[in-house]
């Protein structure tokens, strides 16, 4: 009896010692959290504020945007070229988000791939396409770090 029960103290310590170190899981509050980013970014993009937008992604030269037209890295060079590409409202248009389903891609819930379509309508710009989002929760909160959008 000893011996299982040595065992089963080796396991339950095994177990512990390869979960997460900050203990960190995704809860239905990071979903929210995730959602509550896509939600103000299509508010911002609704007003024609593309810097509002641009808050949803990562502040940094490793920020990561992949288009059909190829790789861009940075969110500077990322707000810049939509800045060029959206000069005003009315290129804008209306922005929507279909959101398919959110999959953590790490154990301790830090990372998250989101899927979903987009459409923008009211604009001479008006589109269509799907997007996956890798999220990651950074200190300042849940930001995209890449973005694949066709």
């Amino acid at each position: 009896m000893r011996h299982i029960t040595r065992i089963t103290i080796a396991l339950a310590l095994f177990g512990a010692a390869c979960t997460s170190k900050s203990g960190a899981v995704f809860t239905k509050t990071d979903e929210a959290a995730i959602q509550t980013v896509l939600d103000s970014q299509l508010a911002n993009w609704n007003r024609g504020n593309i810097p509002g937008f641009m808050d949803g992604y990562w502040k940094s030269d490793s920020m990561y945007f992949i288009t059909a037209k190829g790789f861009r890295a940075g969110h500077q060079a990322t707000l810049e070229a939509y800045q060029r590409s959206y000069p005003d409202k009315a290129a804008m248009g209306t922005l929507q988000f279909h959101i398919h389903r959110k999959v953590p891609l790490d154990e301790a819930g830090t990372v998250v791939m989101v899927h979903g379509d987009w459409e923008i309508g009211g604009s001479q710009k008006a589109n269509k396409g799907p997007f996956s989002l890798i999220f990651k929760r950074l200190p300042e909160g849940w930001r995209i770090v890449t973005d694949h959008t066709w």
